[in-house]
């Protein structure tokens, strides 16, 4: 008896649950995909302007736009869409499954490449040396963009062949304990901690460089103007003694 009623109990407390999770999708995810649009829109918008299209920075943040606009079409809008409809073809079409996550993955790991980039252009443009700042330029933050986005793409790869929809489950998820293990390593490494370790990084960096540069120039306008102060004192000096020099000069003719 009494097991019954924790069974009833617990039963009850799923079914709340979950229909607090699909009420909380229905309103929360149309709300979340139209700002993420209308960012991701705008942001295209302004780098795309001309004057943007020459900054290296702008063009690593406008690729990282399009694959922000690639992962809420990919992630949210379908998962959307299969709450609505109560139809989710990830759970047993194997095709759809494979290629959904290979292009989720592939634009998630491009925008945080891209971002890390635009860190790195950042870092680079603020150095003395005339051959790092050279990589702040518009034509090779394309050549970058377009072997990046390689990059990407031969690295999710192994989302085709690990991935697998699973019909019992009604789940698409990594068929095997290896698949997992690549999955989770992948993720964890490009997806959330390494990038999150760089931008750290060259954010410090970048501020330690910005704080060395504006103390360099601040030490140049100080002595810029006590140098020009001692040249216009030295002619000065100079032209007085040949005033008196000329002076003495017609001096001694008149005597």
């Amino acid at each position: 008896m009494n097991n019954n009623i924790s069974t009833t109990t617990i039963d009850s407390a799923v079914a709340r649950l979950n229909a607090a999770r699909i009420g909380i999708q229905h309103i929360g995810q149309p709300i979340l995909l139209t700002l993420g649009m209308i960012g991701c829109i705008l942001n295209i918008a302004i780098f795309l302007r001309s004057s943007m299209r020459i900054n290296s920075c702008a063009i690593y943040f406008h690729a990282s736009s399009w694959a922000n606009l690639f992962c809420l079409t990919w992630g949210l809008f379908v998962s959307m869409l299969a709450s609505f409809t109560n139809n989710n073809p990830l759970t047993y079409n194997s095709a759809y499954c494979k290629i959904r996550y290979y292009i989720l993955t592939a634009s998630q790991l491009s925008s945080r490449a891209c971002v890390v980039l635009a860190c790195l252009d950042r870092f680079l443009l603020c150095s003395q040396s005339v051959r790092q700042r050279s990589f702040c330029r518009a034509c090779v933050a394309i050549k970058v963009v377009s072997i990046t986005i390689i990059g990407c793409a031969c690295l999710s790869i192994y989302v085709l062949i690990v991935y697998d929809s699973f019909p019992q489950q009604r789940q698409c998820v990594p068929n095997s304990a290896t698949g997992r293990i690549i999955d989770t390593t992948v993720l964890f490494l490009f997806n959330f901690g390494t990038p999150a370790l760089l931008m750290s990084i060259l954010s410090g960096m970048l501020m330690w460089r910005l704080k060395q540069n504006v103390k360099r120039i601040g030490h140049q306008r100080v002595s810029v103007p006590y140098n020009f102060t001692l040249i216009h004192l030295y002619i000065s000096i100079c032209r007085n003694r040949d005033n008196s020099l000329d002076k003495s000069f017609d001096i001694d003719k008149l005597f």
